[in-house]
């Protein structure tokens, strides 16, 4: 069976990319974000030809952010609209939530607040110190990586809840939110994004099999806890949770292949002056 890869699928006639060009393995710096030969990060970058590196990246994740959008509005409407007004599935989605908010006490509530706020402000902080750290350090490939993956999750999420406009369940929620934005959950897409990104970053570089697993059990359980934080706090059904986790899911996916094609616009203006020079 031959290799599925972009150039089986896409037009036969992309322009040739340095068939001789190295791609880095354990020695590169980040190896999850290194472009691998005739893939979609190579292809995307000859559709944004001679951009800048910032701009290409840029435009890639512009572009791939709609695509998310419009996957997730659809796959949104479909089961929140019709599916789950089938055969009493609608009620089936509310019960989890009615079941943990019956198990509320004060002291649950403020563990839930503080859960919650692990994909959001405690979120935003540990975004913000992690692109400044590696700004300074002029590891752009991460910086932007991290960036680009909670930009992108925060941009599609708004308008991704605003197209499909569910109501939140049918209990007393714990915070002051738009109503309306139950689908999909904006807290666990975040988390998906952030934690599991730092998972993909760290778990690229580091081979040994118990720390990979002591890494991805981290990254993993943040979303999981904030996942059930959100419903007992009456803000999300199951439904909701699980678009959310794979939304944060789309948006690392696009910031992998941004970062990638933003590296290959580097790699040929590195190269076009010695072209240049040879001819």
């Amino acid at each position: 069976m031959s290799r599925f890869s972009a150039r089986t699928v896409l037009p036969s006639a992309l322009p040739e990319i340095e068939p001789k060009r190295e791609r880095h393995d354990d020695s590169a710096p980040v190896p999850i974000l290194e472009a691998r030969r005739g893939g979609y990060a190579e292809w995307l970058e000859t559709v944004v030809h001679r951009a800048y590196p910032f701009v290409a990246s840029y435009s890639v994740a512009n572009i791939l952010s709609f695509v998310v959008v419009a996957i997730a509005v659809v796959v949104g409407l479909l089961p929140t609209k019709v599916v789950l007004q089938v055969g009493g599935l609608e009620a089936l989605d509310e019960r989890f939530p009615k079941w943990l908010v019956s198990q509320r006490t004060p002291r649950l509530d403020d563990i839930s607040y503080y859960v919650s706020a692990v994909g959001a402000p405690v979120l935003i902080l540990v975004v913000a110190s992690t692109v400044i750290y590696f700004a300074i350090r002029r590891n752009w490939r991460i910086a932007g990586f991290l960036l680009t993956a909670i930009v992108i999750e925060v941009t599609t999420y708004r308008l991704i809840a605003g197209a499909v406009g569910r109501s939140r369940p049918d209990v007393v929620q714990l915070d002051n939110l738009n109503p309306q934005h139950s689908f999909p959950s904006g807290h666990v897409a975040a988390s998906v994004a952030v934690y599991c990104g730092i998972a993909m970053l760290l778990t690229s570089k580091f081979h040994n099999t118990w720390v990979r697993i002591a890494i991805w059990t981290v990254a993993i359980s943040i979303p999981v806890s904030v996942a059930l934080s959100r419903m007992y706090r009456g803000e999300h059904h199951p439904v909701d949770v699980v678009a959310g986790a794979l939304l944060g899911v789309g948006a690392l996916l696009v910031a992998v292949l941004a970062t990638r094609t933003g590296i290959v616009a580097a790699e040929r203006r590195q190269q076009r002056p010695a072209e240049g020079v040879g001819s």
